[in-house]
């Protein structure tokens, strides 16, 4: 059964290479010692992440990533992460680098 899924959400976007990066994210949590029980990734816009931050964390910002832990139990990965992609292309711009590199800069 898959644990780890990817959606997106007032957005078109689609991960390029999701088989391998699904890969990469299972080796670094279980090399950690932790288990997934579910990982979901939503891709969104700005405007989507920003009215996340503020219903739920009564923030008035934009930020690049918002992640929920809905764990019960010590040493396991049960979260839903919203990632605004308008963001990661900023900051990839912003901090010199690839899409891809900061992109995988916050899938972990």
């Amino acid at each position: 059964m898959q644990k780890i899924h990817f959606f997106s959400e007032s957005i078109d976007f689609d991960l390029s290479e999701s088989q391998k990066i699904t890969t990469w994210i299972e080796k670094i949590i279980t090399k950690e010692g932790f288990e997934i029980k579910l990982l979901n990734y939503i891709f969104c816009n700005d405007e989507y992440l920003h009215q996340i931050n503020l219903e739920y964390l009564n923030h008035d910002t934009y930020t690049d990533i918002i992640t929920f832990d809905n764990s019960e139990k010590d040493k396991t990965v049960e979260s839903d992460i919203f990632i605004s992609v308008e963001r990661v292309r900023e900051n990839a711009t912003k901090f010199d680098t690839s899409f891809e590199n900061e992109l995988a800069r916050v899938l972990i």
